[in-house]
């Protein structure tokens, strides 16, 4: 899967969060498996507080289906 699958999600990320290019990419990097991890990864390593990660969890449950990252084929 490309970034261009799950930038919907990504653009969240920076607009919304206000995380910067460095974190989402630093939690990428992390994240080899499974891009549906990039939320808990980015609050496991301290990046993000509960309250963002539960904003994450609510639009990914939110998302248009086209918007919706999902797990590499």
């Amino acid at each position: 899967m490309n970034s261009s699958d799950f930038h919907p999600f990504i653009e969240f990320l920076h607009a919304d969060l206000g995380l910067s290019t460095e974190v989402v990419e630093l939690a990428q990097k992390q994240q080899a498996l499974l891009l549906n991890h990039l939320p808990i990864i980015l609050w496991q390593y301290g990046l993000v507080t509960l309250t963002q990660l539960n904003t994450m969890f609510d639009w990914l449950e939110n998302a248009p289906a086209s918007d919706q990252i999902s797990p590499l084929s």
